[in-house]
């Protein structure tokens, strides 16, 4: 928490309003720089936060459990 606070108050994460204009792929270098975002943090900030139906989280324990039933 105290990265992400240091990196909202340097400028160097976007704005919420920025991220949700950017390509998914900025959105995951920016973001994945920061100390324990990992991929599926930003995932989950794709799928429920912007909206975004094309996003497969991958790495999500539901979604692979979910296939393997499948």
């Amino acid at each position: 928490m105290k990265d992400i606070c240091i990196r909202v108050n340097a400028g160097t994460i976007p704005s919420a309003a920025l991220i949700g204009q950017m390509p998914d792929i900025e959105i995951y270098e920016q973001l994945m720089e920061v100390r324990v975002v990992g991929s599926w943090t930003v995932d989950m900030l794709n799928v429920f936060t912007l909206c975004r139906p094309d996003i497969m989280p991958v790495t999500d324990y539901g979604v692979r459990k979910g296939f393997q039933v499948l």
